[in-house]
């Protein structure tokens, strides 16, 4: 991530050493990647995650079909969490 320091504007950058999908699970893991990222590092810079929800809402065609596997992710997330 990088702050640009005109606009003060946060930029994902995304180096694609994997692949390139446009499925929405694939999108869903990357976004719950990201969101426990956030959470276990920047917790006290409040809600940032929902903030790059809504830009991401704002920019995809196909925001309704991630967000539904985003809700199935994180609760894979939180099974495996409490199972180790």
């Amino acid at each position: 991530m990088l702050i640009q320091t005109v606009t003060s504007k946060l930029v994902l950058i995304d180096f694609g050493l994997s692949f390139t999908s446009s499925l929405p699970e694939d999108k869903a893991v990357d976004l719950y990647v990201l969101e426990r990222a956030l959470l276990s590092m920047h917790f006290s810079r409040g809600n940032v995650m929902g903030k790059i929800l809504a830009a991401y809402k704002k920019s995809s065609k196909r925001w309704s079909s991630t967000l539904n596997e985003l809700a199935q992710v994180r609760q894979r997330g939180r099974k495996r969490t409490m199972v180790g």
